[in-house]
C-alpha cells in the first residue's frame, strides 16, 4: 500500500477511535421528573439545576454537578428537604427530584426587644435596673411573612409595632417579574416613629435621648428594586429609594451636628447599585465556597435633597474544608464614605447599622458593648469550626405535620479571630475612644444549626482592652 495512504487511513482510524471514547465520556440528559412540589411551579425548581434536558455532560463531573444543583435548590429557601437521584441507560441520563414544601406563611407576634444588640439587654439584666428600665425598649408587634405566594417563590410581608416603637411596613418581592424570566422586582414602604434614639456616645458607649410628648424621630420611605439574575450564582440589584426623617428640638439640643443642616428634617432620595456573587454550599451555615459582594450607594442627588454622600462597599468571604470535621473561615470587608456631610444615624456605627449598604456590618466580636460612628471601616475575620455533631438533616416521623418532619441539625465548636480600623472624617466626628487604633477580638463559640435554618451562637470573647464578655448572638458571623 502506497505509504501516503497508509499514513492517511491511520489517521482516519485514530480519529474514528477518538471520537468514540469522547462519546463514551458523554453522559447526555434525557429527562428530568420532579416530585413534591404542591405549590411551587416546576420552573422555579429547574432554575436551581446547573443543566437542563438536552445537555452534555462529562461523565466524571455527573456527581459533582447533582451535588451543587442539589444544593442550588434547597438554598432557594423554598424547601425543608431536596433529594436528586439519578438512573443512567446506554448514556442516557434521567434525574429525578423529590422535595418537601416548607411552611409558608408565618404570622408572629408578641413583645420585640428592640435594644441595640443582646449584649446590651443582658448588661440591663446584671445590673439588675428593675423589670421597668430592662424592658422599657421593648414593643408589641405584629408580622406576617408569606413566601411563595402564587408558587414562583414571590414573597409578601407586613407588620407593625406597638411600644417604644410606633409603626408599620409592607412589602412584596419577587424574583421573575414573568415567568422565567431573569429579572425580578422588589418594592417596599415604611413610617416609624420612635420616643428615643442613639444620639452620640461618650468613650465609645451609646448616648440615648428621649424626648416627650412628640416622638424623638419619625421616619417615612419606601423604594423600588430591580434584580438581574445572571446565573445561579450571581446578580444585579438596583435600588431607588426616598427617605423623609423629622426629628423633635431635643435631639439638637443633644447633638448640634446630628442633622447636616441644623435643622430638624433630613429628606433624599438614594440610589444602590449592587453585585453579588455567592458559590457557598448552603448558605444559612456554609462549610464551603465563597461569597463576593460590592456595593455602591449615591444619596441626595435630587436638588431638594439635605445631604449628599456616597458610600461604597467590598466584600469577600471564603469557606474551606479542612477535613471532615474542621474547617476554616475567613473575610475582609471594608466600607468608605465620600462627603464630609452625612447625617449622624447614617454613619457606619459599630453593632449598629450598615449606613445603607446591604448586609454590610461593621461588627467586631468582644465589642458588643461598644459603638462608634465612622465613614470608613475594615474588618477582618478568621474562624475554625469543628464539628461535634456534623451538619445533617434530621426526620422526625412522629411531629404530624410532614412540613416539619425534617430539621437540619449541626453543633459547631470554633475560636475566632476578629480585626478592624474605623476611621472619621466627618463634620460631626466627636468620640474618638475607638477610632484611628486597631482593634480586635478574639474567643471561643458554640453554633448550633436548626430547624428552618437558624443559627444560635453562644461566644466568649476577649477585646485589646483586656476584657472579657459572653454574647448571644443569631446568624453566621461570616457572610
Amino acid at each position: 500500500m502506497n505509504k501516503n495512504y497508509s499514513s492517511h487511513f491511520l489517521c482516519f482510524c485514530f480519529c474514528l477511535i477518538s471520537i468514540a471514547n469522547f462519546a463514551q465520556n458523554k453522559i447526555w440528559v434525557k429527562e428530568i421528573s420532579i416530585n413534591g412540589n404542591k405549590k411551587t411551579k416546576e420552573w422555579v425548581i429547574l432554575l436551581g439545576l446547573t443543566f437542563q434536558v438536552g445537555d452534555s455532560l462529562e461523565m466524571n463531573q455527573v456527581a459533582a454537578q447533582i451535588t451543587q444543583s442539589q444544593q442550588n435548590i434547597y438554598n432557594s429557601g423554598l424547601f425543608t428537604v431536596t433529594k436528586l437521584s439519578h438512573t443512567l441507560e446506554e448514556n442516557a441520563l434521567s434525574l429525578r427530584i423529590e422535595v418537601v414544601e416548607r411552611w409558608y406563611i408565618y404570622p408572629k407576634g408578641g413583645v420585640a426587644l428592640e435594644e441595640r444588640n443582646a449584649h446590651d439587654f443582658f448588661q440591663k439584666v446584671k445590673h439588675n435596673n428593675g423589670l421597668r428600665d430592662v424592658f422599657h425598649r421593648s414593643s408589641a408587634n405584629a408580622h406576617i411573612s408569606w413566601r411563595n405566594i402564587t408558587g414562583n417563590a414571590d414573597a409578601f410581608w407586613a407588620g407593625g409595632y406597638y411600644g417604644f416603637t410606633n409603626g408599620a411596613y409592607i412589602g412584596y418581592y419577587r424574583p421573575n417579574i414573568w415567568a422565567k424570566s431573569q429579572i425580578g422586582g422588589e418594592a417596599n414602604a415604611y413610617f416609624w416613629q420612635r420616643n428615643e434614639v442613639i444620639y452620640g456616645s461618650i468613650n465609645g458607649k451609646s448616648e440615648w435621648g428621649k424626648s416627650r410628648g412628640k416622638p424623638m424621630k419619625t421616619s417615612i420611605g419606601g423604594s423600588i428594586s430591580l434584580y438581574k439574575r445572571i446565573d445561579n450564582y450571581q446578580g444585579l440589584n438596583a435600588k431607588l429609594s426616598y427617605d423623609y426623617y423629622a426629628f423633635a428640638d431635643t435631639i439638637g439640643r443633644l447633638n448640634a451636628t446630628y442633622t447636616t443642616n441644623g435643622r430638624h428634617k433630613e429628606m433624599y432620595p438614594a440610589l444602590v447599585l449592587s453585585y453579588n456573587c455567592d458559590k457557598r454550599d448552603v448558605k444559612a451555615f456554609p462549610l464551603n465556597g465563597f461569597r463576593f459582594r460590592t456595593a455602591f450607594r449615591a444619596v441626595g442627588f435630587a436638588p431638594f435633597s439635605s445631604a449628599r454622600f456616597v458610600k461604597f462597599g467590598i466584600n469577600w468571604a471564603q469557606y474551606l474544608p479542612l477535613s471532615k470535621r474542621l474547617f476554616l473561615s475567613y473575610q475582609f470587608q471594608n466600607v468608605i464614605n465620600l462627603g464630609r456631610k452625612i447625617p449622624y444615624f447614617e454613619k457606619n456605627s459599630l453593632w449598629f447599622s450598615s449606613g445603607g449598604l446591604p448586609d454590610f456590618a461593621p461588627e467586631i466580636r468582644g465589642y458588643e458593648g461598644y459603638i462608634a460612628d465612622a465613614s470608613f471601616f475594615s474588618v477582618t475575620k478568621l474562624e475554625v469550626k469543628y464539628a461535634l455533631l456534623p451538619r445533617k438533616s434530621i426526620h422526625l416521623k412522629y411531629i404530624p405535620f410532614k412540613k416539619f418532619q425534617d430539621m437540619p441539625l449541626g453543633i459547631y465548636i470554633s475560636s475566632f479571630l476578629d480585626t478592624g480600623t474605623i476611621l472619621d472624617n466627618s463634620f460631626n466626628n466627636s468620640d474618638n475612644y475607638l477610632k484611628d487604633r486597631l482593634l480586635y477580638g478574639y474567643g471561643l463559640a458554640a453554633n448550633i444549626y436548626t430547624i428552618y435554618d437558624k443559627v444560635y451562637r453562644f461566644e466568649f470573647s476577649r477585646n485589646n482592652l483586656q476584657q472579657w464578655s459572653f454574647n448571644v448572638n443569631l446568624g453566621i458571623p461570616i457572610r
